[in-house]
């Protein structure tokens, strides 16, 4: 119970003049603690208050003081309440239970902890033994094949090309057990790779933009209070011609993401995305030309996202996911430094999770692209487009 405001001066019934009387009432302000979790009693009513957690007048009883200002009725004897386990818990921070509310857990206590349900002593060993070894390495591959259609295969803004384009990717996650970094952070060091090949149906391009495509990254992501998260990473990336089977460039990467989860309902999550990445490129030239550096390509990107996930179904078989992305590339070497590309990213996906290994994904994209005056200047025909995409993608994935 929370103490009321001190009662008035025509209250108290007395010429003593204005007392700053409280008085334990049965009126909750706020939320009740039973609205919270069943059994819990609410932290912040605990300093200097009196809680009951029944009226001794209504339902009969004895109220006994388990603890200086802490009441609790009961129908028990008082020598029997009063017994209060001193014993210390194993791993316990902070006060006891006891010490804070007859019933209450300390919420301080459930962070960065398992609780395993079993049967017998036995279950419960093999259950903390497995649950151990699962999260102290893991390991997870996926293979993914992606088929779509575009309108404007070459990104120009005039002379659109049409093609099918089929990619296929195979990749390989492995990450550790979070390391608390003190009372609110996790720190997870983890590694990715991935292997990428697509090759295009019109005739006209496929020779020029079939490619391999690898990339290695290494990074540690944090995970903080109220859904907030920050990755931090590098990336190797190399990029090779289909056809002829020559580098075309490779790249090293540092990035940096700040991502931030919503959850406004039951089914609903909305996430938010901030990115930095700084691209050290190196491309591969066939014979030297004035004005053409094999680092041209060193750029600074920053990227701003936003993703709806809906689920439709009580399972989570069935999830819809509206997004939009705004990209901002600038230039920073030779004769293309000062060059700024602007993109915005917008789509639709409908994924179907057929089973916890198998899952299908049907999407529409839409993408544009403009640059500032340099950037026409330098890229022509190259330097704005939109185009739109519409396709299909099969996965699979492992976590072992």
């Amino acid at each position: 119970m929370e103490f009321s405001d001190p009662a008035e001066f025509d209250e108290v019934g007395s010429n003593l003049g204005e007392q700053q009387i409280v008085e334990v009432v049965k009126r909750w302000v706020g939320t009740t603690p039973q609205e919270l979790a069943p059994g819990v009693v609410a932290l912040g009513s605990l300093k200097d208050r009196k809680y009951l957690l029944e009226d001794p007048d209504e339902v009969g009883g004895e109220l006994v003081e388990v603890k200086e200002g802490t009441f609790q009725k009961t129908n028990k004897p008082t020598a029997e309440m009063s017994q209060v386990r001193t014993r210390p818990i194993e791993g316990w921070v902070g006060p006891l239970p006891e010490e804070l509310a007859p019933g209450a857990i300390a919420l301080g206590s459930l962070a960065n902890r398992r609780f395993v349900t079993a049967v017998g002593p036995e279950d419960a060993e093999l259950s903390a033994s497995k649950s151990e070894e699962d999260t102290w390495l893991n390991l997870s591959a996926f293979t993914s094949a992606r088929t779509y259609y575009t309108n404007n295969v070459m990104r120009q803004k005039s002379d659109e090309k049409k093609s099918m384009v089929l990619e296929n990717a195979l990749g390989l996650s492995l990450s550790t057990q979070g390391v608390s970094l003190g009372d609110y952070i996790t720190m997870i060091p983890r590694v990715d790779m991935m292997m990428q090949v697509a090759t295009y149906e019109n005739k006209e391009v496929k020779d020029s933009l079939g490619y391999g495509f690898g990339m290695v990254k290494g990074g540690l992501n944090f995970e903080l209070p109220n859904h907030y998260s920050i990755s931090t990473g590098i990336e190797y990336n190399l990029l090779h011609s289909m056809d002829s089977g020559d580098k075309m460039f490779d790249a090293f990467a540092p990035s940096v993401r700040l991502s931030k989860i919503f959850a406004p309902g039951e089914r609903t999550l909305l996430i938010l995305d901030t990115s930095m990445k700084f691209a050290l490129t190196q491309r591969v030239l066939a014979f030297e030309a004035p004005g053409v550096f094999a680092d041209d390509g060193d750029n600074l990107q920053l990227g701003l996202s936003l993703a709806l996930v809906q689920l439709l179904d009580e399972e989570g078989r069935f999830m819809l996911m509206p997004r939009i992305g705004l990209t901002r590339t600038e230039y920073l070497k030779n004769e293309q430094d000062g060059r700024v590309d602007w993109m915005v990213n917008a789509g639709m996906g409908l994924t179907w999770q057929a089973f916890d290994w198998l899952s299908l994904d049907a999407g529409v994209g839409w993408s544009t692209l403009w640059m500032n005056s340099k950037g026409e200047v330098l890229q022509g025909e190259s330097s704005s487009f939109q185009a739109w995409d519409l396709g299909l993608t099969i996965m699979g994935s492992h976590m072992f």
